[in-house]
């Protein structure tokens, strides 16, 4: 993943910034709340707060990962809060957001980035969004070669729809392989 150094974006093996970009993030996320669960380095928490996001949580069951992520953040002296969590213990993870979050203004979240995370944990990501309230959450299929015919691309709208939640595919991400973005909303 990219990660940034001293301000700069160091790039890895799919360039943020331009992720940012395809997945429609403004440039000035004027204090918005975000939420990065599977955050690995926490390039997207970075970005984000670069671009004046603000209550800046990201997650993660990779310890070091989390190490990783709270150096560069301290380095590059950007407030982001990194948590080793597992995602598939939702009940537990939920408690930790929703009380990070509810000193939030509007306590709730303004993005989550669910970003190649499925493949992760399955309908466990669903399971805990549904305990969340968020504006709307960046979802992210994995590979995809079939785009919205790919097996668990199905599966992942199977849970949207379920759950009669609005979604829109918003883009591709080409980068390595194909994988399909959606923006989603509870209204």
């Amino acid at each position: 993943q990219s990660y940034y150094i001293d301000g700069e974006e160091v790039q890895g093996a799919r360039n943020t910034t331009e992720r940012m970009e395809l997945m429609g993030i403004p440039m000035d996320l004027k204090e918005r709340s975000i939420l990065d669960l599977g955050c690995n380095l926490g390039s997207i928490c970075c970005e984000s707060y670069k671009r004046n996001g603000r209550w800046i949580l990201g997650l993660d069951n990779e310890a070091d990962y989390i190490e990783c992520a709270n150096d560069l953040a301290r380095h590059n002296g950007y407030n982001i809060t990194y948590m080793v969590k597992d995602l598939t213990d939702t009940e537990n993870t939920a408690i930790y957001i929703n009380s990070f979050f509810g000193e939030a203004p509007g306590k709730n979240i303004g993005t989550i980035f669910a970003l190649s995370l499925y493949k992760h944990i399955k309908g466990k990501l669903f399971d805990l969004l549904d305990r969340l309230t968020f504006i709307e959450c960046i979802i992210e299929s994995n590979n995809a070669p079939n785009g919205l015919e790919t097996a668990h691309v199905k599966e992942m709208l199977g849970h949207i729809e379920s759950r009669k939640w609005k979604w829109e595919h918003i883009g591709t991400d080409e980068t390595r392989n194909p994988r399909m973005i959606f923006r989603v909303t509870k209204k």
